[in-house]
C-alpha cells in the first residue's frame, strides 16, 4: 500500500492535533461559566474557582508525568493521561452535582498534563535539524486556536448547551489517543536517564531558556486575558467584532510562523530570541504611545499586539529548542518541567496585567512591555555567560547551528 504522509508529516500533524485538544479544556470552555453554574443553581464564582485551579492541577500532573516517562516511557504515559482526562470529560457530561464537576474537572486537568510531553516527543521522534520546525508548528497552532476559541466556544455553547465544549473535547481526546497508538513506533535507544523534575532541570541554561520562554508566553497570553475586558467593556465592541479581531489576531499567528521558520534557515537560535524580543518591545511600545496619546480604538490595541505576535513566534520556538538541548539525556522531565514554568511564570505576568487594568488600561502596554524587556534582559544575560563559558569562540553566540530548511 502506498505511504500517502511520511511519519515526519504524520507527526507534525499529531503535534497540531496536540495544540487543538488542549486549547479545549479551558479556552473554548470560557463562555459557558454562567450557563454552567445556573444549571447547578450555584454562584458563578463558584463555577469561576475551577479556572484558577485548573492551572495549578495541570503543573502537579507534569511533574508526576515526567517522572512516569523516565520509567515507563513517554508513549505510554501520554496515552494513560490521555484516557485519564477523557473518563474525566464522560463523567462531567452526567454530573449531577456541583461536587461532582468539581471533582471531575480536576480529573480533567491532572490528564490534560500529558500534554506538556509534547516537547519530549518532538526531542525522542524528531532529527536534530527539524525539532525547531516542529515547534514553530506547536506555539503557531497553538496561538492560532486559542485565538478562535472564544468564536467557537459560543458555537458549540449555540449548539448543544454548556456540554457542547466537553463533548467535542471528549470526541478530539479519543482520535488523539488513536493517533498517539498508531502513529509513534516506540524508539529503539533508551529515551531518558532517570531523574526528578528539579534535577532535570538544573542547568542553568534550561532555566533561563525556560524563563524566556515563559515570558514569551506571557506577552500572548497577557493579550488574550485583558482583550475582554478592554475591547468588549472599555471599548463596547461587540460579541461578533470581537471574535473577528480574535480571527485576524490568529492570521498574524501564522504569519509569524512563517516567519520563523524562513529567519530560523539564517540565525541561530540565539539570534532568533534577540530578533523576536526586539519585535516585542517595539510593539508593547507602540501600544504604550498609542494609548497614550492616540484616540481610544480597538486598533491602538489590536494592531501593537500583532507585531508582538510576530516576536512571539520567533522566541519561543527558538527558546524552548535551547532549553530542550540544554538536557538532551532527559527529554521527559525537561519538557515536563519546561511546561510548569510556562505555566506559573506566564499564568502570573498575565494575572498581574489583568489586575492592573482596576487601575487603567494603559497599564496593558507597560506590562507587556516590562515582559518583552524582561525576555531581552535574560537574552542578554544568556550571550554573556555562554562566552564566558566558550572564550576561544568570541564571534559566536551558540554551538547549536540553527536549522536549514529547503
Amino acid at each position: 500500500m502506498k505511504v500517502i504522509f511520511s511519519f515526519e508529516q504524520r507527526f507534525l500533524l499529531l503535534l497540531a492535533l496536540i495544540s487543538l485538544t488542549s486549547v479545549f479544556p479551558l479556552d473554548v470552555f470560557l463562555g459557558a461559566v454562567p450557563e454552567i453554574a445556573n444549571h447547578f443553581a450555584v454562584p458563578i464564582e463558584s463555577i469561576s474557582a475551577d479556572l484558577a485551579a485548573f492551572p495549578m492541577v495541570v503543573a502537579v500532573g507534569q511533574l508526576f508525568a515526567g517522572k512516569a516517562a523516565d520509567k515507563w516511557g513517554v508513549r505510554p504515559v501520554i496515552l494513560a493521561y490521555g484516557v485519564i482526562t477523557l473518563l474525566a470529560t464522560v463523567g462531567l457530561l452526567f454530573a449531577d452535582s456541583v461536587f461532582q464537576y468539581h471533582v471531575l474537572r480536576a480529573f480533567q486537568a491532572f490528564g490534560c498534563a500529558g500534554y506538556g510531553l509534547s516537547n519530549a516527543l518532538v526531542q525522542i521522534h524528531m532529527p536534530e535539524a527539524s525539532r525547531l520546525r516542529a515547534r514553530v508548528i506547536m506555539t503557531t497552532a497553538s496561538g492560532v486556536f486559542i485565538s478562535i476559541a472564544p468564536l467557537l466556544g459560543s458555537i458549540l455553547q449555540l449548539i448543544w448547551g454548556w456540554r457542547g465544549s466537553f463533548m467535542v473535547y471528549g470526541s478530539l481526546v479519543f482520535v488523539l489517543i488513536l493517533a498517539l497508538h498508531y502513529c509513534l513506533a516506540r524508539p529503539a535507544r533508551p529515551e531518558t536517564q532517570e531523574g526528578s523534575a528539579l534535577n532535570a532541570a538544573g542547568n542553568e541554561h534550561f532555566w533561563l531558556n525556560s524563563v524566556i520562554s515563559a515570558f514569551a508566553f506571557g506577552v500572548h497570553f497577557t493579550f488574550i486575558i485583558a482583550s475582554p475586558v478592554v475591547l468588549l467593556e472599555r471599548l463596547s465592541m461587540s460579541a461578533w467584532e470581537y471574535a473577528g479581531l480574535l480571527l485576524f489576531y490568529g492570521v498574524f499567528y501564522v504569519v509569524g510562523g512563517w516567519v520563523a521558520a524562513k529567519v530560523s534557515a539564517h540565525l541561530t537560535f540565539e539570534r532568533q530570541v534577540f530578533l523576536g524580543s526586539t519585535l516585542m518591545i517595539a510593539g508593547a511600545a507602540g501600544m504604550v504611545l498609542l494609548q497614550r496619546w492616540g484616540p481610544a480604538h480597538a486598533f491602538s490595541i489590536a494592531f501593537p499586539a500583532m507585531i508582538n505576535v510576530l516576536g512571539v513566534c520567533i522566541v519561543r520556538p527558538a527558546a524552548v529548542c535551547l532549553a530542550m538541548n540544554a538536557r538532551p539525556h532527559q527529554p521527559n522531565t525537561a519538557s515536563t518541567s519546561l511546561s510548569v514554568v510556562t505555566f506559573l511564570i506566564g499564568g502570573s505576568l498575565s494575572l498581574v496585567a489583568a489586575k492592573s487594568l482596576e487601575i487603567h488600561d494603559a497599564w496593558l502596554g507597560y506590562c507587556l512591555l516590562m515582559q518583552s524587556l524582561g525576555c531581552m534582559s535574560l537574552a542578554i544575560l544568556g550571550a554573556v555567560r555562554h562566552r564566558r563559558e566558550t572564550p576561544g569562540r568570541e564571534g559566536e553566540l551558540t554551538t547549536h547551528p540553527p536549522s536549514h530548511h529547503p
